[in-house]
């Protein structure tokens, strides 16, 4: 497993985004399209960097059926794909990249995997199955995952953490990060705790914290439940969350409306 020597400080960074109109998520919303950011999330130690999933690149706009009907549901927004842009903004490159953590398998976490066969990738046992299977998509393979890295550690959630009372099944990533079982819009996704913090990345739980209420979930349209890998844990999920948040826990989503940020 990953080792870690002291946390000095985690960033959000954007590598690209896309619009949806709010009426396609939100029953009694506008048409108007809104911005969800494809966050990363950039992990500084005193030793080395380590990355929580990669964005999109310029691999969505390939041609591909596939593609085709995941851009027409969600407007593929260009700016920033290239994970190099936000990159020069930390002074690092790809290589100094050492641990990639893929929560789950979907574009918007994938997108530039193939920059950093050279790391450490850890991942579920679901997603590093899912991520197999994508790879016999030439398009995929080409523009997004390339070679498989040969440096992959697969999780279970072999443990049962409680957190003031909410209880996760859980995997302890080094002794500074816990992955969650945030499971619901991805089989098997991985959330990851920083105990010390009070800190979750719960990168697809929600799209935003303001919607994460039991009453915000049930103005989700049929189409939002749908693209859900299952609704009845998605809602368990974002209750546990959100009792977390009001007890203090700051709770950090992949495409919530926050601005480019160190998070401390």
């Amino acid at each position: 497993m990953s080792t870690v020597s002291g946390i000095d400080a985690i960033y959000r960074v954007h590598i690209g985004g896309c619009y949806v109109k709010e009426n396609l998520i939100r029953y009694k919303a506008t048409p108007t399209p809104i911005f969800f950011p494809a966050s990363c999330f950039l992990i500084k130690t005193q030793k080395q960097w380590s990355m929580v999933d990669c964005g999109y690149s310029e691999g969505i706009l390939k041609r591909h059926w596939g593609l085709a009907i995941y851009r027409k549901i969600m407007t593929i927004e260009p700016y920033q794909l290239d994970l190099i842009s936000a990159f020069d903004k930390l002074g690092i490159t790809p290589a100094d990249i050492k641990t990639v953590y893929l929560t789950h398998v979907h574009p918007d976490h994938i997108g530039h995997l193939y920059r950093f066969h050279h790391a450490h990738w850890i991942m579920t046992e679901v997603a590093y199955r899912q991520l197999l299977r994508w790879q016999r998509i030439k398009p995929m393979k080409e523009a997004m995952i390339g070679s498989i890295s040969f440096n992959i550690t697969t999780i279970n959630y072999s443990k049962q953490l409680e957190i003031e009372g909410v209880s996760f099944n859980a995997f302890p990533l080094n002794s500074e990060m816990i992955a969650l079982d945030l499971s619901g819009h991805s089989r098997q996704m991985m959330g990851i705790f920083f105990p010390q913090k009070k800190l979750i990345l719960a990168i697809d739980a929600n799209w935003r914290k303001d919607w994460m209420s039991s009453e915000a979930l049930k103005r989700y349209t049929f189409a939002a439940r749908m693209v859900q890998n299952n609704w009845q844990q998605y809602q368990e999920t974002n209750q546990k969350l959100s009792l977390l948040s009001e007890k203090g826990y700051q709770i950090e989503l992949t495409h919530d409306n926050q601005s480019e940020s160190r998070l401390f």
